[in-house]
């Protein structure tokens, strides 16, 4: 179970195969939301800008990650296989 959740982590920052930095900087921006949404919860902090910075690092990140997964998946991905290293770890 731990070894299908690390590759589908994994899987989730590769496309065609092949690591790629735009699933690297979606990944980043999602863990940003939410480490500072959980932060500010826990400190009870009011930030006036919060709903401009959910909307570019979490709705942003988010909607950008589901397209890119429908076009992998779509044309990119070998037929019956997540996007993953070339190896074959996982």
């Amino acid at each position: 179970m731990i070894a299908k959740i690390r590759c589908f982590l994994i899987g989730l920052l590769y496309a065609n195969n092949e690591p790629s930095l735009t699933q690297f900087i979606i990944a980043v921006a999602f863990l940003l939301f939410c480490g500072v949404s959980l932060y500010l919860v826990i400190m009870q902090v009011h930030w006036d800008n919060y709903g401009t910075f959910a909307t570019i690092t979490g709705g942003g990140s988010m909607g950008c990650k589901i397209a890119d997964r429908v076009t992998t998946i779509v044309s990119g991905s070998p037929p019956g296989q997540m996007p993953g290293p070339k190896n074959g770890s996982c």
